[in-house]
């Protein structure tokens, strides 16, 4: 029987075993088995039976099937491998310490993922680093190329995703057209370090999210959301036409939402920062390029690829031998929030801070824009094909522009230009803003400056002539001092020349008057403002309180729109603005009597009715609500509602725990009841327990200690309580024999006592 039990307890451990290897079980098959995921380590096959010390040495590289862990511990491996540590068709997790040097690949994960968790691994090839997708979430990885006769050499090549969750990856590559850490499905980096040096000729990329051959992708995202983030290239020329380096490309979108930025881009044609549309929330973004053209932000100009920007710090520098841009894009470039300061330094014709050729709308945060050189610019705006094709307008924020060198421009536009609001000061040896087409400046303030003997703003060209609509908020300053004339329809400076082609319209002439408020605060980006104009509100509420209500009414008592950024547009007319803010009181409820009751809002106004739910709970009762002041008042509740104070309040549950009587009467009834009976009564309650009836039976007590009929009992638990009865004995017919035998017993003790009694007179007679 013992031998039967240790067979059966064999088979049963090794059906386990094999399940528990079932996800690797062909990592482990023996040869001509059927094919499946296969692993090499050292060029050593990984089966079920080395996979514990697969080298042979004392066990510092072993393999656990069940999690598709690989464990190193500095393993030394064969020379001349083509690649030391390969799998096929399966996930791979990688910890430990190790160095993997081969002459392809360092390491490969075909068809499968690739995650390191801990550990130093350094890894180098012609590829240093491929799999389907990669994962570092912990440890650190080093990965190498090696320049060899390929070109298009990569450190890290990824199919689809790479996700850097913690940890560090730091590639270096060198070569002929060289990439550097490349994720054609796209990179995420959540936190850790991500360095990358490209050292390279002709096309060479730092981080690319997209095909191999960036510069034409349209697929893939890099989305940095925190860590830090190092990137530097540095391509010199191999042949004509050379494009030269990129640090961060991406086919879909560039996201950066937190961490720290550094992109060096170095080339001896074109330098490029980051290659794509850009959209930074958050975070600090550091850009430096230099090349013979230059540019900090650009992308592909046959897509038309633009940027926005809503928070985080920008800092780009280009310098260039012939021309360079700070921030150049075919696209529309929208700016929100954040801080952006851009600087362009170009030995020739054209370098601007920002350069673009689509839509522009600036209505926030601060932008710095330096061009320095020849006809540069601080900004510039040009489409091709004339005017009034894209909207350039400045709503908000600060826009500081300057540009140095012969025949600069502070702003340049070929487009309509509206500045209706924010403050903007722009500087240029020629004009402070040139403007080709319309001009309009209706809020804000505005400050011009040339240098010589230039207009301070011009919009007069040889195909364009505009016309510059002025507000009263209006600063233009020129050397020797600028200023509306006294007739408010010129801008004249000290020297007598007048701004060409000024218009000045309706300026300001209606008021914005704000009413005073209480528990709230509402001011206006304008205390004037021409008919048309956006003003904005700005509402601040006290604490604990909330904006219930506002509007704006023109003269008339109209309501004018609001919209839900405060945001309206002025009519022809003095307008009023009315904001009322309520204040809102809390509503806490014990945490013990949270099982029994709940309420919607956690605050309410005073005055308002507040609605308190009953919940059902097993065993209990409630009998009312309780709710008091901070005073410890006490607040009428009515149907479970109760009118919120102006105060905050506490409300509770008066309950009361119920338990369960039962009456066992064993045969009897209570009440006609035959029983048992139950009662349901409250904790504390007292009853008077009744006496049940049994024909030919006499009760006598309840059991469950004894109480008998007419005690008081108190509940204080579920309890039972049973009848306990005593038969009634009546003589029947059968009992004759009995009775006679009572009756001759009873006259024979009369007659002895008739007898006693007469012998005792007899003697007191003697």
């Amino acid at each position: 029987m013992k031998q039967l039990r240790k067979a059966v307890l064999m088979i049963m451990t090794a059906v386990m075993v094999i399940f528990a290897l079932a996800p690797y079980s062909c990592v482990l098959a023996e040869e001509g088995e059927e094919e499946g995921p296969v692993l090499f380590v050292g060029g050593i096959k990984v089966t079920e039976e080395n996979m514990y010390d697969i080298l042979d040495d004392g066990g510092s590289a072993v393999f656990d099937p069940a999690t598709g862990t690989l464990t190193l511990d500095e393993p030394v491996f064969g020379e001349d491998l083509e690649c030391p540590i390969l799998a096929v068709g399966m996930d791979l997790t990688i910890e430990g310490d190790a160095t993997a040097t081969g002459k392809t690949f360092g390491i490969c994960v075909e068809d499968g993922v690739l995650t390191f968790k801990s550990g130093t691994v350094y890894a180098k090839g012609e590829v240093a680093v491929t799999c389907t997708a990669l994962v570092v979430d912990g440890g650190r990885v080093i990965a190498e190329d090696v320049t060899g006769g390929l070109t298009n050499n990569y450190g890290v090549y990824v199919d689809k995703t790479a996700d850097i969750l913690s940890g560090g990856l730091s590639v270096t590559a060198t070569g002929n057209r060289c990439r550097g850490f490349v994720a054609r499905g796209g990179i995420n980096v959540v936190s850790g370090t991500v360095t990358v040096n490209v050292n390279g000729k002709d096309d060479c990329f730092g981080l690319v999210a997209g095909d191999g051959d960036a510069v034409f992708s349209q697929t893939g995202t890099v989305s940095i959301q925190g860590g830090e983030v190092d990137i530097t290239v540095n391509a010199s020329k191999l042949d004509w036409p050379s494009f030269g380096s990129y640090g961060i490309t991406a086919g879909d979108v560039i996201q950066i939402s937190g961490g720290t930025v550094s992109v060096k881009s170095i080339s001896e044609y074109n330098a490029y920062g980051l290659y794509g549309y850009a959209d930074i929330a958050s975070g600090s973004v550091t850009i430096r390029t230099e090349g013979v053209y230059a540019y900090g932000i650009s992308a592909n100009p046959w897509l038309g690829v633009g940027m926005m920007m809503s928070g985080g710090k920008l800092d780009v520098s280009a310098k260039a031998e012939e021309y360079a841009h700070g921030i150049d894009l075919e696209g529309a470039f929208t700016f929100s929030g954040g801080e952006i300061l851009a600087k362009a330094e170009g030995e020739n014709d054209g370098s601007t801070g920002i350069n673009l050729s689509n839509e522009i709308l600036i209505s926030g945060g601060k932008i710095t824009a330096t061009g320095t050189g020849e006809l540069s610019s601080g900004i510039s705006c040009y489409v091709y094909g004339g005017n009034d094709q894209v909207t350039f307008e400045i709503s908000g924020g600060e826009v500081n522009c300057t540009a140095t060198g012969s025949g600069s421009d502070g702003i340049y536009s070929n487009q309509t230009m509206l500045i209706s609001g924010g403050t903007v000061d722009s500087k240029g040896s020629k004009h402070g803003i040139y403007c080709e087409a319309k001009l309009t400046i209706g809020n804000g303030i505005v400050k011009v400056s040339s240098e010589g003997g230039s207009d301070a703003i011009d919009t007069h060209s040889d195909y364009y002539t505009g016309s510059i609509t002025l507000g009263n908020e209006l600063t233009i300053q020129k050397p020797g001092g600028g200023r509306l004339s006294d007739d408010g329809k010129t801008i004249t400076e000290s020297g007598g020349k007048v701004a060409k082609n000024v218009e000045i319209v309706n300026a300001n002439e209606y008021a914005v008057v704000v009413n005073e408020t209480e528990n709230g605060t509402v001011t206006s980006s304008r205390t004037k403002a021409n008919g048309g104009e956006k003003v904005t509100l700005t509402v601040t509420a006290d604490e604990n309180c909330r904006l219930t209500s506002i509007s704006v009414k023109d003269s008339n008592g109209k309501d004018v729109p609001v919209n839900d950024s405060y945001e309206f547009t002025m009519p022809e007319s003095d307008v009023t603005v009315t904001a009322v803010f309520t204040r809102y009181y809390a509503i806490s409820i014990p945490d013990e009597a949270k099982d029994f009751i709940s309420i919607e809002a956690t605050e309410s106004p005073a005055g308002e009715e507040v609605k308190v739910t009953l919940k059902d709970v097993d065993d209990y009762v409630i009998k009312g609500i309780k709710v008091t002041d901070s005073e410890g008042k006490e607040i009428e509740v009515e149907n479970n509602t109760f009118v919120m104070p102006a105060s905050d309040v506490t409300v509770t549950a008066v309950t009361a725990r119920l338990y369960t009587i039962t009456f066992e009467l064993n045969g009897g009834t209570l009440n006609g009841d035959p029983g048992p009976v139950t009662m349901v009564l409250e904790e504390g309650s007292v009853i008077v327990l009744e006496k049940p009836v049994k024909e030919g039976y006499t009760f006598k007590y309840w059991e469950g200690s004894v109480y008998y009929a007419g005690d008081e009992y108190e509940v204080t638990e579920d309890h039972e309580l049973g009848a306990v009865w005593e038969k009634i004995r009546v003589p029947d017919t059968g009992d004759s024999d009995r009775i006679f035998l009572y009756v001759w017993l009873l006259a024979v003790s009369a007659a002895f006592a008739a007898a006693v009694i007469f012998h005792r007179r007899k003697a007191d007679r003697i």
